[in-house]
């Protein structure tokens, strides 16, 4: 069962991850779905290698993205 969640409280989504991981995106597509902007420079659009959520593992041609919790 499922606990009430107020608009605060960060909303998970089991497996979006290993969806998003099997798209082919670039950094400008990353950029439009969550809302932000690029900074720096970089290929906008080469397709990532992947998408990290631990930024150890991540390296060049991925990008390092922060969970909530």
């Amino acid at each position: 069962m499922l606990a009430p969640t107020s608009p605060a409280t960060p909303k998970r989504f089991p497996g979006l991850l290993r969806t998003i991981h099997a798209m082919l995106l670039t950094p400008a597509d990353l950029a439009r779905l969550f809302g932000g902007r690029l900074e720096g420079a970089g290929e906008r659009c080469a397709p990532l290698a992947s998408i990290e959520t631990d930024s150890r593992r991540a390296g060049p041609g991925s990008s390092f993205v922060a969970l909530a919790v």
